[in-house]
């Protein structure tokens, strides 16, 4: 019963991120990439801040080392500013349905660094993923014809979100929230002087606000679910499930945002072929 419970929790965080591709492909259909970003970095940072005070010791920052803050904050800053910012500028030009399926090999990067970095051994599962996830990219990329910048920008998502988690390796503490917390505390420091510096052009319409708040509250909550899903159900169960996002945001487009952007049969190809080569991966 556990188990099954922990799968339900990491198909519905699936879903979650799913829909917060469609959710965010409206929303910064009219607001700046760097403003959709921060406000989204702001709203998670309140909601976290929160979760932290209810269910956190903060005390544990004091007994934490310089070390594992400062691997946080840089898990952070690659996560949320620099990942997040690249996946929002890809959605922005190639479509969420296009551009979560490529950001998903996110895994693939943090196998090949834990091999690099970690010395983690590499079976040839990883390889065989390996080349069926750029087998699916140039399925995807194939489709008609395709901004090659949003495709750099969606590599790029993969690479910054594949390299945090090595990052929080070396400086997880004993509470995953207090941890992530710090994380994006960082990433929202660093955003906020960005917003300062630039003080123009962060112009949002209203109508994207609503949309960019609903993102926020979607990404949160998908996080919350996956959380609940590892505690319940092993990470082999867990992480496959959860990754099946882009399927979700493939149909969710087709049905709701036809008008924003095309959804082809070669399309959700594409995306079954990659979500294939990171579940070899996930073997490794």
């Amino acid at each position: 019963m556990i188990q099954s419970n922990g799968l339900l929790f990491a198909l519905f965080a699936a879903l979650l991120w799913g829909a917060n591709g469609v959710i965010l492909k409206v929303g910064l259909s009219g607001v700046n990439r760097f403003a959709g970003t921060y406000v989204t970095i702001g709203i998670s940072t309140i909601l976290l801040f929160f979760l932290s005070f209810l269910t956190s010791d903060f005390y544990l920052l004091y007994e934490s080392d310089l070390k594992s803050i400062l691997f946080l904050s840089l898990a952070g800053i690659s996560q949320y500013v620099l990942g997040r910012t690249f996946a929002y500028s890809s959605i922005q030009t190639i479509g969420s349905s296009r551009a979560y399926p490529i950001t998903s090999t996110r895994i693939l990067f943090s196998s090949l660094l834990g091999v690099i970095l970690l010395g983690e051994k590499m079976g040839w599962f990883l390889g065989l993923g390996t080349i069926l996830i750029f087998f699916g990219i140039f399925i995807l990329t194939s489709e008609g014809s395709i901004n090659l910048k949003g495709l750099h920008y969606a590599i790029g998502g993969a690479i910054f979100w594949g390299i945090s988690p090595i990052f929080v390796k070396f400086g997880l503490l004993s509470d995953v929230i207090l941890s992530n917390f710090i994380s994006i505390l960082s990433a929202f420091a660093v955003y906020s002087g960005i917003i300062y510096s630039k003080r123009s052009g962060w112009h949002i319409e209203r109508r994207s606000v609503l949309f960019i708040m609903l993102s926020s509250i979607t990404s949160f909550s998908a996080v919350l679910s996956y959380y609940y899903a590892l505690s319940l159900s092993p990470v082999v169960i867990v992480v496959p499930i959860s990754n099946l996002y882009p399927l979700f945001t493939v149909i969710l487009s087709f049905l709701f945002i036809q008008r924003l952007e095309q959804v082809t049969f070669k399309v959700l190809i594409g995306c079954l072929v990659v979500i294939l080569g990171t579940y070899l991966v996930l073997i490794v």
